[in-house]
């Protein structure tokens, strides 16, 4: 089991407090099935130096959605692994993954964050 993510980084540059569907620069990363066998494809997010991952945005708290199919399909990020294709044969196309952000409400901070998102292989 094996996945790349190609750009390994992606730019949201400076978000305005309280400002929805933030896209990155660039607008998406492709999640690739590198390995040998038939995978499932995982993502999760992560709290960032200061602020909570949550499902709606506040004071401190920000939301981070992905899409394997420009936002037909949402998935709102949590820190724990969620489905983001299934079933993905080696060769088969790459998975373009969309991103977007909602920045807090207000925040204690107006230093940087990273906001990790992790995509991993699983057996189906």
């Amino acid at each position: 089991l094996s996945v790349t993510a190609t750009p390994p980084t992606l730019d949201y540059d400076v978000v305005e407090l309280g400002s929805v569907d933030n896209i990155p620069t660039p607008i998406s990363f492709t999640a690739t099935n590198n390995g040998s066998i038939t995978e499932d494809i995982e993502i999760r997010g992560a709290d960032t130096a200061n602020w909570t991952l949550e499902a709606t945005a506040g004071a401190d708290q920000y939301v981070h959605r992905a899409s394997p199919d420009a936002f037909s399909t949402t998935i709102t990020l949590t820190t724990s692994n969620q489905t983001l294709a299934a079933d993905v044969t080696t060769g088969s196309p790459d998975v373009t993954v969309s991103l977007k952000l909602d920045a807090p409400s207000d925040t204690t901070t107006i230093a940087t964050q990273t906001a990790t998102v992790t995509v991993i292989a699983v057996a189906p």
